[in-house]
Formats: C-alpha cells, sequence, structure tokens
C-alpha cells in the first residue's frame, strides 16, 4: 500500500472544489475533465484516430482486453496532449480522463516508459496520487457526504455524476463518506 505524504487527501479535494469554483460549478456538481482540459488547452486525442496510421499497434492496444487506458504524452516544448482509449466505455473513459488529468495538475513529469506489450510503467506513488486526485476530481469529498447522506443509490449517483458505481463506491469510502452516514443512521 502506498503512503501518500501529510496533507495529500485534503489537497486533493481542495484541488477538485477548486476546479467547480473556476468552472463557476457547486462545490457537488459534476465535472467533466473533458472540460478542464479544455480550458488548459490540452488536446485529447481519441486512440482509434491512429489506426489508419499505425493500425497494429493500434488494434493491439484497442484489443488487448482494454488494458490500455490514457496516457499523457509531450509532443513538444511544454505542449502534451491526452491519447485515450475510445473503446472504453463512456463512464470508463471519463475516469481515465480524470486520472490524466490529476497527473498534469500535480505536475507529474510527462515521461512515457513503455514496456515490450506497450503498457505503461509509472513510479507507485505518481500512480496513486494520479488515481485519488482522478477521483476527488469526479466526486470530491462534499459529493461523497452529500451522496451517503441524502440515500442515494450507487447506480443514480453514477449516473448523475457520469461514473461507474465502482467510482462512486470508491470514493464515499475513502472520503469516510459511507462510514459517517453509517454511524449517524
Amino acid at each position: 500500500m502506498v503512503k501518500f505524504q501529510r496533507g495529500f487527501k485534503a489537497r486533493a479535494n481542495d484541488i477538485a472544489l477548486g476546479l467547480r469554483k473556476q468552472a463557476g460549478l457547486a462545490q457537488t456538481a459534476p465535472l467533466d475533465p473533458r472540460d478542464v482540459f479544455q480550458r488548459l488547452s490540452i488536446q485529447i486525442v481519441p486512440l482509434s484516430q491512429f489506426l489508419r496510421a499505425c493500425p497494429t499497434g493500434t488494434q493491439a492496444l484497442l484489443s488487448n482486453s482494454g488494458r490500455f487506458s490514457a496516457m499523457l504524452l509531450p509532443v513538444g516544448q511544454g505542449k502534451r496532449i491526452v491519447i485515450h482509449n475510445d473503446s472504453h466505455s463512456s463512464r470508463r473513459q471519463v475516469s481515465n480522463l480524470a486520472h490524466e488529468l490529476a497527473h498534469v495538475l500535480l505536475v507529474h513529469a510527462a515521461e512515457v516508459v513503455c514496456t515490450g506489450d506497450l503498457s505503461r510503467r509509472a513510479d507507485s506513488l505518481v500512480e496513486a496520487e494520479a488515481a485519488y486526485l482522478g477521483g476527488c476530481i469526479l466526486v470530491p469529498n462534499e459529493a461523497a457526504y452529500r451522496i451517503a447522506f441524502s440515500g442515494l443509490d450507487s447506480h443514480t449517483a453514477a449516473k448523475s455524476y457520469g461514473v461507474s458505481e465502482e467510482m462512486i463506491t470508491y470514493r464515499l469510502r475513502m472520503s469516510g463518506a459511507l462510514k459517517r452516514a453509517q454511524r449517524s443512521a
């Protein structure tokens, strides 16, 4: 298990709330990471766009049990793009994009290291930070508390936030909202 630096989880939630404030949204409102990428002028490129130029490699990434999700790729002096697997469900794509957005916001190095099977290798702390912040971007603590205390079921909450039920469950657990709601019941 990866140990975060002291205060990281609170900082991650603050970043997620800051994104909503910049967009003029309520703290509990859904946020689409594509909108943030657009504000940051970072282009999102679907993997399927590479089919014509590189059919074999692209097909391998698309069909490899969906293992390739997304990557942040440097494309010039200070510029980056996000390549994402558009064969995933729309809710999975949103999570993939939130994860890559977290790398940008945490100023993680945009270095791509590929293994022989084209899968990425990265520092486990860096990936854990991106996973945690990505979840906060999609469902900040305040939204998780609202979901837990309102008794909203995970299916309805997932639909409302445009994420998977697994993401809702993850954020309810990680935020502590589920335990707090259970204690107050």
